[in-house]
């Protein structure tokens, strides 16, 4: 490398080999980089003392193009540099803002005098104008000399990549496509960004850091036989610090495109970008647990009336509700029914008038609500008839289980409190609160979606 590189070029630290053999020729540079090394602390020098030495090497001549940038931004924000670089050295600086007219002493001030070209040149503007000076959009001046004045119409990620342009107080170093960043065209534009992994030797600044490092990775990291992403590979995960699912520098060489995916250990194996979920195994391949009842308290388990019968034919079929309750108990150790075709016919029962086919029945604290539904049906092969019930919503006492003798769970009719609004019947209850809602179901007209509500 024979010309003084870019200003941000010598900000790297460490410094790239080919920028090392550089600055170790190159004085100017070297100034440059003591200045940032003092800047982060990696070498004790006060903070305008250490531009001395940069003073003088302007005032000689000898100062590079990194430097000279370097220090006309110093010079811009502090004004005890000022007076003594104005002792050592005249500028050439007509307007004061401390940038050197890009037509005289190879400056690179675009509007110094007032009379130059640059966008919104003139006297009244030019102390307002060079390099390093924020942009204001539309105005119709180029502040900060790049030789546009971006417009004020920014808000749009134009690229699409979520982040909005430099001119636009963005951090898109290529945003267009049309900036000068490495590589930068409306094409790569989407891939340049701030945090986009980055592509070694493509002469394309993926990440946005100003450089574009050379590949120094021609041998497989983690040695599975696949280049990292980085290197033009398609290995997602090899040097182990890769932003893939599960990768780790233990993991690495387990992870490359092809290799079998374990579900459902976090780590992508097959470099596909997700960790397989594991499929719940079917039914029939799970062990039949053994049924268990929780709890010491008696369990019981209750038919709530229903339908006695009804054959399917050609003719003409009456079904009728049954009155009666029926309650088995619950093998406490298996957890099956311990009466088996046994069932226990209860005591109490609906009143004979009122035979409904129930369909079922809503426990509540100690109390049961059968759900009665049509007093009987007609069925022939191609149509049915029911008879709605009508009577009131009922409801019966619990047995404490504790205390039930002879399989009698069912207590006492209490009166009922309510009748349907609307009679139906394939409804649902739902209890809420202290209310009983009937929800839907079929009327004489036809299915209904009415809900009703009774205080209980």
């Amino acid at each position: 490398m024979t010309e003084c590189p870019e200003l941000g070029a010598l900000e790297i630290s460490p410094l790239p080999a080919e920028l090392r053999d550089h600055v170790s020729s190159c004085n100017s540079c070297k100034l440059v980089v003591e200045v940032f090394d003092a800047a982060a602390g990696r070498l004790d020098v006060d903070d305008c003392m250490r531009f001395d030495a940069l003073l003088a090497a302007r005032a000689d001549g000898t100062l590079g193009r990194a430097a000279k940038n370097l220090l006309e931004r110093h010079l811009a924000s502090c004004s005890s540099c000022r007076e003594v670089a104005e002792t050592l050295s005249p500028t050439q600086d007509a307007d004061g803002d401390h940038a050197i007219s890009a037509a005289l002493c190879d400056g690179n001030d675009c509007c110094d005098s007032g009379a130059e070209a640059s966008l919104g040149c003139s006297v009244a503007n030019a102390p307002m104008i060079g390099p390093g000076v924020t942009e204001v959009c539309g105005d119709g001046i180029d502040q900060d000399c790049d030789g546009v004045d971006p417009p004020c119409q920014c808000t749009i990620d134009q690229d699409n990549d979520g982040h909005r342009a430099l001119a636009c107080l963005g951090d898109d170093c290529c945003d267009s496509g049309a900036e000068p960043a490495l590589g930068c065209t409306a094409a790569t534009a989407p891939d340049i960004y701030p945090g986009s992994e980055e592509i070694c030797g493509d002469a394309i600044d993926q990440d946005c850091d100003g450089i574009d490092p050379g590949c120094q990775c021609t041998q497989d990291a983690d040695g599975d036989g696949h280049l990292a992403i980085a290197c033009g590979g398609d290995d997602c995960c090899d040097a182990g610090t890769e932003a893939s699912v599960g990768c780790t520098p233990g993991t690495a060489g387990g992870i490359f495109p092809g290799n079998p995916e374990i579900c459902g250990d976090g780590i992508d194996q097959n470099c596909n970008g997700t960790d397989l979920i594991c499929k719940a195994p079917t039914p029939m391949s799970r062990p039949l647990a053994r049924p268990q009842v929780a709890g010491e308290e008696p369990v019981f388990v209750l038919a709530v009336q229903g339908d006695g019968g009804l054959a399917r034919g050609g003719s003409s079929t009456t079904a009728t509700g049954l009155t009666s309750f029926e309650a088995c108990g619950v093998d406490m150790a298996t957890g099956r029914l311990a009466c088996g075709d046994s069932w226990v016919t209860q005591t109490e029962m609906q009143t004979p008038s009122r035979e409904a086919l129930g369909l079922d029945a809503l426990l509540y604290f100690h109390f049961l609500f059968p759900f009665t539904a049509a007093e009987r049906e007609v069925c022939t092969a191609s149509t049915s008839t029911r008879d709605l019930s009508s009577s009131s919503i009922g409801r019966y006492e619990v047995n404490d289980p504790d205390l039930v003798t002879d399989g009698n769970v069912v207590g006492p009719k209490q009166s009922g409190s309510a009748k349907f609004m609307v009679n139906r019947s394939h409804y649902q209850l739902v209890r809420l609160m202290s209310y009983i809602f009937a929800i839907g179901g079929w009327t004489a007209s036809g299915p209904t979606d009415a809900v009703e509500r009774h205080l209980q």
